[in-house]
């Protein structure tokens, strides 16, 4: 269970020098960079910390939204050894996995997206946006593309 989730830097640079070069490519990276366990005063319960970076790019570049912080996650004794286990060859079984590293995502996506329009950089990943369709009438209409 993801107990909580926080930052611990955010770093947003933009290259001045490159001011008029458009964007080529924009892509992000998420890695976890560490579990430790986290000391609890509960019997049946253990605690673990993820690290994680998670990185938006601005190419050729241009930009760049660094963002670092830690998930605290909540798990009975037993599937938190069977997790710090698999870690030590860099592994996470997948079922807990998927689980953090979208709650990451979500997270760092909303504080990116937040980010971005203060140095003037589109969004790192489509929006939804509504779009003039025309049908066989020729009546134009309004459609949500999401």
């Amino acid at each position: 269970m993801i107990v909580g989730l926080r930052f611990n830097k955010i770093l947003v640079e933009k290259n001045s020098s490159k001011e008029k070069a458009k964007i080529s490519k924009i892509h992000t990276k998420t890695d976890i960079t560490n579990i430790e366990e986290e000391k609890l005063d509960m019997k049946d319960k253990k605690a673990i910390r993820f690290n994680f970076v998670f990185n938006t790019i601005y190419d050729p570049e241009l930009a760049k939204i660094s963002l670092e912080g830690s998930l605290l996650f909540l798990e009975d004794a037993k599937q938190i050894d069977k997790i710090l286990e698999a870690w030590k060859s860099k592994k996470i079984p997948p079922e807990i996995r998927v689980g953090v590293l979208n709650a990451i995502l979500h997270k760092c996506n909303l504080k990116a997206l937040s980010l971005e329009p203060d140095l003037d950089l589109p969004p790192h990943f489509p929006l939804p946006k509504f779009e003039l369709k025309k049908d066989n009438s020729n009546e134009a209409k309004t459609d949500y593309a999401g």
